[in-house]
């Protein structure tokens, strides 16, 4: 899957989308919003990116129609206008939102355009009232840009994983070269000083993050834990990539993970994920948000280092966070809208993206590919609390669970290679309405990077797990 790029003056994050011919056609270049209700029908098919403007609007880029959709606070969508006039031509792959409202998509080459292979990749955009300008921006043929960002300045950056750099862009619309990037640049971000990141490598065990300066000096920042696919920056300068492949736990099929490389570019592995994460962003209390694309799921990791998972709609990609701290995820497959208040409540299917929410019947791809959207069972949280302990000399970690009522845990490390459970007993203090009951588990782990989770196994949702990282020497 794909990946992320990150709206710097918001601390925002997108993915990516596409359109039909039919649509196409009737809409031409000038595209009036119509809302979903009562007006005529248009798809939004395949939301991939997705962004969030400072009234707290929602855009997707919809990579399975060549369209943009708008969805306001309260859950109300528009086609605010497309991107490509020709079925042939590249779907967005990457969106971004300026000050002003116009937004900018990045287009990409797949497999999904025809009756010929994609061309004409370059940056799309769409304004407020919805005139569309397809290839606003040509970018030089092979760029295949995978993700976009804008500076509080209102120029464009994009991540060219065909060509192994970085375009600049003015807001009139003139094309640069900013700096050379690592191999196959997948996510962009930029801080506040004007740096651009991008994390690159997605094939195999590769990966580094690359940090160009505004003069245009690449250098490499650090190495991430493997195949990054999204990058964020929090607000003392750190930066975060969500990792398809681990190093650290060898290709765990249960995590994946999230590093974070500060400043003077140190690594360490800061939390585990789902099963291929895409997106991720950061809200303003420093917790880390990760779209689990193959686990239906978002993981959440605190400051500290401590993961949980919160479910979300069919396979999100996208990933953004408006002004109060709520989540929204794209949900590629199902054509919605995931929403995640700042206290763990999931609305899976918030909202659609087109006028056929998903969730409801089979759907198919453009390759024959079909499948049912099941809206997942949300259960109860994992657990109320878990305090964590340590012993670096034995290799063990201790968790003491205060656990939700009628709610069973076990412990499982994975490491050196190894996953290894056992099941939490229960202790007890205290007598009579004083009497409190908890649940205390140990995991051993060996040299390397461990994960290690309680995860409940009856009475919530099956699986559910509250994980951290820890390191053995």
């Amino acid at each position: 899957m794909s990946l992320v790029g990150r709206d710097s003056w918001r601390g925002r994050f997108s993915v990516l989308t596409a359109l039909n011919a039919v649509a196409l056609s009737a809409l031409a270049f000038a595209a009036a919003a119509t809302p979903t209700a009562g007006a005529a029908a248009f798809e939004g098919r395949f939301p991939y990116a997705i962004t969030v403007d400072a009234a707290d609007n929602i855009y997707t880029a919809n990579y399975g129609s060549h369209n943009v959709s708008k969805i306001t606070p309260d859950g109300v969508t528009t086609l605010l206008g497309v991107t490509q006039v020709n079925p042939w031509e590249a779907p967005p792959r990457a969106i971004a939102v300026d000050r002003a409202g116009n937004v900018y998509t990045a287009n990409f080459p797949s497999g999904v355009c025809s009756p010929t292979p994609c061309d004409s990749t370059g940056i799309s955009r769409i304004t407020p009232d919805g005139t569309s300008t397809p290839d606003w921006v040509p970018l030089p043929a092979g760029s295949n840009p995978m993700a976009i960002a804008i500076d509080s300045a209102g120029n464009l950056y994009t991540a060219n994983s065909g060509s192994n750099n970085v375009s600049k862009i003015t807001p009139d619309g003139v094309s640069t070269i900013l700096g050379t990037t690592g191999s196959h640049p997948q996510a962009i971000a930029i801080d506040a000083s004007g740096n651009v990141y991008t994390a690159n490598g997605p094939d195999g065990w590769s990966g580094n993050v690359s940090k160009i300066t505004p003069d245009g000096v690449s250098t490499t920042l650090g190495v991430t834990d493997g195949s990054p696919t999204g990058i964020a920056l929090d607000a003392a300068g750190n930066v975060y990539t969500s990792n398809s492949i681990s190093r650290s736990l060898n290709a765990s099929t249960t995590f994946s993970t999230v590093t974070k490389i500060t400043p003077r570019g140190v690594t360490t592995v800061f939390g585990v994920t789902g099963r291929q994460p895409a997106g991720i962003a950061i809200d303003a209390a420093g917790n880390v948000y990760v779209s689990n694309n193959a686990s239906n799921n978002v993981s959440k990791i605190t400051p500290d280092g401590v993961s949980t998972t919160i479910p979300s709609g069919g396979f999100p990609v996208g990933i953004t966070i408006d002004s109060a701290n709520n989540v929204y995820t794209s949900n590629l497959r199902w054509g919605t809208i995931s929403k995640i208040t700042p206290d763990g409540q999931s609305t899976p299917d918030w909202a659609a993206t087109g006028s056929v929410p998903g969730g409801i019947a089979q759907e198919c791809d453009g390759y024959g590919e079909c499948w049912l959207a099941t809206p997942p069972v949300l259960g109860k949280t994992a657990a109320a609390s878990v305090a964590w302990s340590s012993s670096a000399r034995a290799r063990t970690v201790s968790a003491r669970v205060t656990p939700a009522r009628g709610v069973n845990y076990k412990i499982t490390i994975i490491s050196g290679g190894k996953t290894k459970s056992s099941a939490c007993k229960k202790v007890t203090s205290g007598r009579g309405t004083k009497r409190l009951v908890r649940l205390s588990c140990t995991a051993k782990g060996s040299k390397g990077t461990a994960a290690i989770s309680v995860i409940a196994t009856s009475g919530a949702a099956k699986g559910a797990a509250i994980t951290k990282i820890y390191t053995f020497k």
